[in-house]
């Protein structure tokens, strides 16, 4: 109920940045409920990616930051 409380009024642009800088911060839960929310595929997708590569410690900070402005 909270959850869907606080969605009131939150714009796609505000859902996409959430999304983004929780990627960013390696919060791959809340990035991607964020993603899902607006339906962002291919962030979703960039989503699952970079936590596998952060899993095995693969995951270049840079690498991110370039899939995400593309």
């Amino acid at each position: 109920m909270a959850y869907k409380l606080a969605c009131i009024g939150v714009t796609i642009q505000e859902w996409r940045q959430l999304g983004i800088e929780a990627l960013l911060s390696k919060e791959f839960k809340y990035a991607r409920n964020a993603f899902t929310h607006i339906r962002e595929l291919n962030f979703i997708e960039l989503c699952e990616t970079a936590e596998e590569m952060h899993k095995i410690h693969n995951l270049n900070d840079t690498w991110l930051q370039s899939e995400i402005l593309a």
